[in-house]
């Protein structure tokens, strides 16, 4: 078993909107089309099985 976390230098993702309040829709899209793309790529690429905790704001990196 593996525990994969992330360094977020700039902040996580709640911290982001906190700061520049929401996104403009293309943004919100980047955003979401990113995190989509990650998930299907650890599932894809995986050896085992893969759990993951929760996706939410604070989980997910800032721009």
């Amino acid at each position: 078993m593996m525990i994969v976390t992330e360094y977020l230098s700039k902040g996580d993702l709640r911290l982001f909107l906190k700061r520049k309040g929401s996104l403009k829709p293309i943004k919100a899209l980047k955003f979401a089309m990113d995190i989509a793309r990650g998930m299907n790529y650890m599932h894809e690429n995986k050896p085992n099985p893969i759990i993951h905790r929760d996706l939410k704001p604070s989980s997910m990196v800032g721009a």
